[in-house]
């Protein structure tokens, strides 16, 4: 939020992981579009319109993200909103 405001000439940040180790998986939407990630250390991460990709728990991806502060029942929980993601194999 301190890089606020974004759009034409200052455009969202976007952050690299290296190394995220996937803990689990699951697909939402209602054509099954979206992926919901769990990823160590505790973090959650959604692509919405993602990829066909087989991810396995404790497989290792790389992904570029922007993290987004999720408002949900009375809770705020940071989520990585993905932009990409590549299996590292």
């Amino acid at each position: 939020e301190g890089l606020s405001p974004h759009g034409i000439g200052n455009p969202e940040p976007v952050f690299v992981d290296w190394k995220a180790t996937v803990l689990g998986k699951k697909r939402m939407g209602r054509e099954s579009q979206h992926l919901k990630l769990s990823l160590a250390p505790d973090l959650e991460a959604v692509w919405f319109r993602a990829d066909e990709i087989e991810l396995d728990r404790g497989q290792v991806v790389s992904l570029a993200y922007t993290p987004e502060i999720e408002h949900w029942r009375g809770k705020e929980n940071i989520v990585l909103r993905v932009r990409d993601l590549k299996s590292r194999s």
